[in-house]
């Protein structure tokens, strides 16, 4: 079996390009800081989410499911949410189309 040898590390691995006429910035492209969320709540919301998601949304994506009840659906799950705050609905049309504008 013939001996296999390490790859070479790529020499700009992580490094920003310099183009003519950009902003300065840091030459790294990417942190490697990690920040980890304050506190425990947020991993428990976060796993009540992903089971409120899969209870709620997943069984209504199925193929076997009328897409006129997907909708349906969806309208009436979207009606449960809150809206962030400062943020109001305008009714719209496009292309024929009704629907909302969030602003």
């Amino acid at each position: 079996m013939p001996r296999r040898h390490p790859a070479a590390p790529a020499q700009n691995a992580g490094q920003a390009l310099d183009l003519p006429g950009a902003a300065p910035r840091n030459r790294r492209t990417m942190s490697l800081h990690e920040y980890p969320p304050p506190g425990g709540a947020e991993p428990v919301l976060a796993a009540v989410l992903r089971f409120t998601l899969r209870l709620c949304l997943k069984p209504a994506f199925s193929p076997r499911v009328p897409i006129a009840w997907q909708r349906r659906w969806l309208w009436v799950m979207s009606r449960l949410t809150l809206p962030a705050r400062g943020v109001r609905a305008e009714p719209g049309a496009v292309a024929g189309v009704a629907g909302e504008w969030l602003r």
